[in-house]
């Protein structure tokens, strides 16, 4: 840990752990960064580790890909974007956006993918259907991921307790997606 936060030696965090010392705000939020949790919970016992923010909305194309496409402050890059269905009724999608192989934001999201939507969710639902179709059938980074989470994993992720990488890792991996454009879905086939 000491090393990853760019200290100079171990001893330092070593007494943090011995209870020799106490870690300034500072170094607080260096470890809250490098393992991608909520600084106001480590600083100070607040809020949940893992932050579960609500996707911004759009309503121009451009604007939104470039959001998902983007890293979020303060990170430098985005490696990976994680779509999640949830496995019930109403399909609500949550999207998480990996900065590292320890870092990351939880979104969710007014996308609901079934067949019983009002007008506005089908327009909203069809909207963000096509940057889902951009980002996983263009030569875009980040690479994107499918998975259909059952309920309980979903509800972990949305608790904000746990980190969402170990979460995500236990859904069943689904290029889900590709079934929104496929005209033969869900018809029977000749």
């Amino acid at each position: 840990l000491a090393y990853q936060v760019d200290f100079a030696s171990a001893g330092m965090v070593e007494a943090w752990y011995e209870g020799r010392l106490e870690p300034t705000f500072n170094e607080l939020k260096k470890v809250a960064e490098f393992f991608g949790c909520c600084e106001e919970w480590l600083l100070f016992g607040m809020g949940t580790p893992y932050q579960v923010k609500k996707l911004p909305s759009y309503d121009n194309f451009d604007n939104f890909l470039n959001f998902m496409i983007e890293p979020d402050q303060p990170y430098r890059t985005l490696i990976g974007i994680h779509l999640i269905r949830y496995d019930n009724i109403l399909g609500e999608l949550g999207i998480i956006k990996q900065y590292s192989d320890k870092t990351c934001q939880f979104y969710t999201t007014e996308i609901f993918l079934n067949e019983n939507l009002t007008e506005e969710q089908a327009q909203t639902t069809a909207f963000y259907s096509l940057i889902i179709y951009a980002l996983t059938h263009a030569d875009i980074i980040p690479e994107c991921f499918g998975y259909v989470m059952d309920g309980e994993l979903f509800q972990r992720i949305l608790a904000g307790k746990e980190h969402p990488l170990k979460l995500v890792n236990k859904a069943a991996r689904s290029e889900w997606y590709y079934d929104l454009f496929d005209i033969n879905f869900g018809h029977d086939k000749k």
